[in-house]
C-alpha cells in the first residue's frame, strides 16, 4: 500500500517538527531571560542616576559613579544587542518550525488520501467478488433447476 511507504517519511517529517518545536521554545525562552535582564539593567541605570542626583559627592566619588553608570549603560547597549540577537534566532526558528510542521501536515494529508484510496479500492474488490459470488451461485441455481 501506497501510504504504508510513507510512513517512516511521515515519521521522520513529524519528529523533525517536534524537535524544531522543542528548539523554537527554548530560542523563546533566551528572548525572555534577554528582555528580563535587559530591563533589570535599565531600571538600576534609572536608580543609581536618581540617587546620583540626590546626594552630595567629592569630584573622586562623583567621578567614580559617572564611571559606574556609564558602564552600567554600555552594559544595557549590549544586552540590547543580546536581546535582538536572541530575537533574530527565535524568527529564524519560527521560519524553520513552520517550514517543517507544513511539510509534516502535507505528509499527513497525503498518507491519509492514500489510506482513502485504498479503501475505496479494497470496497469495491469486496463488492466485486460479492457480486461475482452472487451471480456464479445464480447461475448454478438456474443449471440446476
Amino acid at each position: 500500500m501506497r501510504a504504508d511507504r510513507l510512513k517512516p517519511v511521515q515519521a521522520l517529517a513529524a519528529r523533525n517538527a517536534s524537535e524544531a518545536a522543542v528548539q523554537l521554545a527554548e530560542l523563546g525562552r533566551a528572548v525572555e531571560a534577554a528582555r528580563t535582564r535587559l530591563s533589570e539593567l535599565k531600571g538600576w541605570e534609572q536608580e543609581y542616576a536618581q540617587r546620583m542626583q540626590g546626594e552630595s559627592m567629592s569630584m573622586g566619588d562623583l567621578l567614580d559613579y559617572r564611571l559606574f553608570l556609564q558602564r552600567l549603560a554600555d552594559a544595557g547597549q549590549a544586552q540590547q544587542r543580546v536581546l535582538e540577537e536572541a530575537e533574530s534566532a527565535f524568527q529564524a526558528g519560527r521560519a524553520t518550525w513552520l517550514g517543517l510542521h507544513s511539510r509534516q501536515e502535507a505528509l499527513n494529508q497525503v498518507v491519509l488520501r492514500y489510506e482513502q484510496e485504498a479503501r475505496i479500492v479494497a470496497a469495491r474488490r469486496e463488492q466485486r467478488e460479492s457480486d461475482e459470488f452472487a451471480a456464479a451461485r445464480g447461475q448454478g441455481r438456474t443449471q440446476s433447476d
